[in-house]
């Protein structure tokens, strides 16, 4: 919608739509980042044969963070694994280095 002023400028308001549009670019850009956190698991084996045989992953550290006690909760936990395992692979949390990530 657009306002004439009593000057006769044109003076822009904020529609529904435009509001809209905006709510749902924000839940997009939410589920982009869920995504991005969820958990991925290792494919099942589709052969029966290898089923005793253990599975191993390379692994290396990327340091430490701290979880909140309430983010601990069974329904939380992985989601919140999952986003420190992002975080300390991005570089977030302001972290300078590498050797920052290990503490004191």
């Amino acid at each position: 919608i657009t306002n004439f002023h009593s000057l006769g400028t044109i003076v822009n308001t904020v529609t529904r739509s435009n509001t809209s549009s905006a709510l749902d670019q924000e839940l997009e850009n939410k589920r982009k980042e869920e995504l991005a956190l969820k958990r991925r698991s290792y494919p099942a084996r589709a052969d029966s044969e290898g089923r005793d045989k253990p599975i191993r992953f390379a692994v290396r550290s990327l340091g430490w963070t701290e979880i909140a006690e309430e983010d601990l909760t069974p329904e939380r936990s992985s989601k919140a694994v999952n986003k420190c395992i992002v975080d300390l692979s991005l570089g977030r949390n302001d972290l300078l280095d590498v050797v920052g990530r290990w503490g004191d």
